[in-house]
């Protein structure tokens, strides 16, 4: 997602390694600079689970280079048999901010398998730090973009920044 759109924090909320650890950031200046893996063992299904912490889409760093480190991190995984139980992309409903169509990532299909346009789901960030009637506009502009990826039924996740609520987005990926 895109710069401040609760990468990190989400990471640290699900896995509870601390957020100075994981490297959120308080103020829009990219904190995260590279591709960072995170282990976590669901605590219901026993299953590991990798979460990859990435720079965040903005003006400053090209989206195709951010892809592309992605792209990478991926098919170095592949080749160690990680199977890809889905990617969730991230974005904040505090503010407008950049919306990467989902058709950007098919970059990664070339490296990664057709499939993985599928397996991409949108979550809405920040529901705590503006009104509903806020949010669910800035939520509608999102979900314009992404719709066509959207599998039919599919609601887009809502993360309320909590632990509860990170493990509840991440459990359908753990039964692919």
């Amino acid at each position: 997602g895109p710069l401040g759109s609760g990468k990190s924090s989400f990471i640290s909320k699900l896995t509870g390694i601390p957020g100075d650890s994981v490297g959120v950031g308080h103020s829009l200046k990219p904190s995260t600079l590279c591709v960072r893996a995170f282990g976590h063992v669901d605590q219901q299904s026993g299953k590991r689970v990798i979460l990859l912490d990435v720079p965040g889409f903005s003006h400053s760093l090209q989206t195709s280079k951010i892809l592309k480190m992605i792209a990478n991190w991926l098919k170095d995984a592949y080749k160690g048999n990680v199977p890809l139980g889905g990617i969730l992309y991230l974005h904040s409903v505090a503010h407008s901010s950049i919306v990467v169509p989902p058709g950007k990532f098919f970059v990664l299909g070339g490296k990664c398998g057709k499939s993985i346009v599928s397996k991409l789901s949108l979550v809405a960030t920040m529901w705590d730090e503006v009104s509903q009637t806020d949010a669910e506009v800035e939520l509608a502009k999102c979900e314009k973009e992404w719709r066509s990826v959207l599998r039919p039924g599919e609601d887009v996740s809502r993360y309320l920044n909590t632990c509860q609520s990170a493990r509840e987005i991440i459990r359908p990926f753990l039964s692919s």
